[in-house]
């Protein structure tokens, strides 16, 4: 009864450093798969660079007269649309990665 009981902890500790690796695994294949490809890098700077243009857009728009302003408005609007797509593209690539993620590790867990 006291070996069953001493068992215990060292499962407690087998599981937690399995559910670590599991997590650094998917965290590797995040990296390969997506941070580390070109597409991911151009994507995030069109994204930077479309939010900073938004931003510059609106500013100019606060100081602008009326009719100014709508011109400017409308052009915020079409940075915001430009700024969803490419949200979209961006979580279109990570969803493969979340995929495959999720498959290594039902198959990590699935031998626990």
């Amino acid at each position: 009864f006291g070996g069953a009981l001493m068992a215990v902890p060292w499962l407690g500790v087998a599981t937690v450093l399995i559910a670590a690796s599991g997590s650094l695994v998917a965290e590797g294949i995040n990296w390969v798969l997506v941070y580390s490809k070109e597409e991911y890098v151009k994507l995030r700077e069109r994204i930077d660079a479309a939010t900073k243009r938004m931003e510059k857009t609106k500013e100019e728009s606060a100081v602008a007269d009326s009719a100014k302003s709508k011109v400017k408005n409308k052009a915020v609007t079409r940075h915001e649309q430009e700024i969803k797509g490419l949200d979209n593209d961006l979580a279109r690539l990570q969803t493969r990665c979340n995929l495959i993620s999720s498959v290594v590790l039902f198959i990590i867990f699935w031998f626990l």
